[in-house]
């Protein structure tokens, strides 16, 4: 898949995890956390700072990253440049 963040414009490409993880190594505070704890750090500042839900669910890391890449997208913060994928049905 490939997503491209509205905010900043960047353009990330891979599996979900793959791609959240570019984001994690492109953010300021993104460091020192496994993959999954930034999956949640990033749903509990959408809630706090923009007042919006971010779902970041799942039991594995990738379930999680792809939970939070299917929310960003249907809330439009981000856009799948390969059309809708099957893994945010």
């Amino acid at each position: 898949m490939r997503i491209r963040l509205r905010s900043t414009g960047r353009v990330y490409e891979g599996e979900a995890d793959e791609v959240v993880s570019g984001m994690q190594a492109d953010a300021v505070a993104g460091t020192g956390m496994s993959l999954a704890e930034y999956c949640d750090w990033v749903a509990a500042n959408g809630a706090r700072f923009r007042g919006i839900e971010l779902d970041a669910r799942g039991r594995s890391s990738a379930e999680k990253a792809s939970s939070l890449l299917g929310s960003m997208v249907a809330l439009g913060l981000a856009e799948e440049l390969d059309g809708p994928s099957a893994a945010f049905r």
